[in-house]
């Protein structure tokens, strides 16, 4: 369930919290956005410039080891996050408030419901062979285990 909150006088988007940390088979591609902004860089001044490049980590990892990490740092400690399967957490994400200005996951439950499992359980593989041919960063990427 992505929420937000006021931090500071302004809407801090980056703070997600959720009651349920979600079980999803197969595997992701998540890269640091830090990273992600340096492949960018580096793809839209190459002298090879090309007008498509596909973005994603080379270096597939498991879902199965993100809700942990994920679970212990949005619970705490003590009391990690129970990770409940995706229907289930789709489920309790559309009756957990019904204000889409507070419950971020409501503004997206159309994709959550026909795409994100697709997408996001490594269904989808992108081609980044031209992509780490413009950027050392991404090419390296695929050698990271992080």
């Amino acid at each position: 369930m992505l929420l937000r909150r006021k931090k500071q006088g302004f809407m801090d988007l980056r703070y997600v919290t959720t009651q349920w940390q979600l079980r999803i088979e197969g595997s992701l591609s998540w890269m640091p956005v830090n990273r992600a902004a340096s492949v960018i860089i580096e793809l839209l001044f190459s002298t090879g410039f090309r007008p498509i490049y596909h973005l994603e980590n080379p270096s597939r990892q498991s879902w199965a080891s993100a809700p942990d990490g994920l679970a212990a740092i949005f619970g705490s400690k003590d009391a990690p996050l129970p990770i409940i399967p995706f229907k289930d957490w789709l489920d309790r994400a559309r009756v957990l408030r019904e204000d889409p200005s507070y419950n971020y996951a409501l503004k997206v439950m159309h994709f959550l419901e026909r795409d994100f499992i697709r997408m996001a359980s490594g269904t989808v593989i992108l081609r980044t062979a031209e992509s780490k041919l413009d950027s050392p960063t991404l090419l390296r990427s695929t050698y990271y285990v992080s």
